[in-house]
């Protein structure tokens, strides 16, 4: 997806809430073109007697060059926000991406399911700023933990793949059972297609409405 100015402002707000407990006031986001960065907190310095050396003016930029899937945006959207939490409340951190936001960071993603990072890799540039073309058949694995938890997992559409993560599953102590699905439910788009260990935990309930659009991978045939 190409981020638009619309979605980026309703993600802050939306993780401003969830994540941020609304601490965060609003800011200036801005829209641009380019290739050296996904977002970036820009700000000024003040030198004024009583504040000096404290950042101010705070402006959140997005870069509309890359074709991204939603959940990579919505990290680019949080990774800036950290920053923007760290410097806003005038945190003292190591380096810019210090052990203060490495914490924040480290806990976000374990609470929330994230994945933010801090720097992006294999983002692709847009052409025409249209979505690259993509099949929109996933298989997506769903994992039982024993604290009830429900995971979620897409994989590559490749027999030898599946199993090989499945008997990964079955064998880690900590996960009950694993199943895998086919289809084209687009809420599954948003999950990145890989065989790293990374699961995500959506809402259960929204979870198993978009499940039942899909089948079970003993149904499906290649």
């Amino acid at each position: 997806m190409i981020p638009t100015q619309e979605i980026i402002e309703r993600k802050f707000d939306e993780f401003n809430r969830l994540i941020f407990s609304s601490e965060l006031k609003p800011l200036p986001i801005k829209m641009t073109n380019a290739r050296t960065f996904l977002g970036k907190l820009v700000y000024r310095i003040s030198n004024t007697k009583h504040s000096i050396g404290r950042p101010f003016g705070f402006s959140m930029h997005i870069s509309t060059a890359f074709d991204l899937e939603e959940m990579e945006v919505e990290d680019t959207v949080i990774h800036e926000m950290i920053h923007y939490y760290i410097l806003s409340n005038n945190i003292k951190d190591t380096s810019a991406h210090g052990d203060v936001f490495l914490r924040m960071a480290n806990d976000i993603n374990t609470q929330y399911g994230r994945n933010v990072t801090v720097k992006h890799s294999g983002a692709k540039i847009a052409e025409g700023n249209k979505p690259r073309t993509r099949s929109p058949l996933r298989a997506v694995a769903v994992v039982d933990w024993f604290d009830g938890r429900k995971g979620l997992k897409a994989l590559p559409r490749i027999k030898q793949r599946i199993n090989d993560f499945l008997k990964v599953c079955r064998g880690a102590t900590e996960i009950t059972d694993a199943h895998v699905f086919i289809g084209v439910d687009p809420f599954f788009h948003k999950y990145p297609v890989s065989m790293a260990t990374r699961i995500y935990f959506p809402d259960k309930q929204e979870l198993d409405v978009h499940l039942k659009n899909m089948i079970p991978l003993s149904e499906y045939k290649y």
